[in-house]
């Protein structure tokens, strides 16, 4: 296992860890914006399109707000990417 220590002058210490062997300082800073990019998206679309505060029990209505939530997401996402509008 190879650990990368990550340091911020502002916050406590960070370790990324890989069973990769071979990857370098470079590779983890690609898989690290990529890892960024997968927070904000989750983030997205549990803040803006509701995925966590369906009010059911029921297993199909679970799945069906879910799947709801995330094609809210994707038109959401889409509308950015063509207007440019938004974060």
């Amino acid at each position: 296992m190879l650990v990368f220590p990550i340091v911020h002058p502002d916050e406590d210490g960070a370790y990324w860890a890989t069973s990769d062997l071979a990857m370098g300082e470079l590779a983890r800073l690609q898989y690290a914006e990529i890892a960024w990019g997968v927070e904000v998206d989750h983030r997205g679309l549990k803040q803006h399109c509701g995925v966590e505060r369906a009010g059911v029990r029921a297993a199909r209505a679970q799945r069906n707000h879910i799947a709801c939530a995330l094609r809210a997401f994707l038109r959401l996402e889409q509308h950015r990417t063509v207007t440019g509008v938004g974060r």
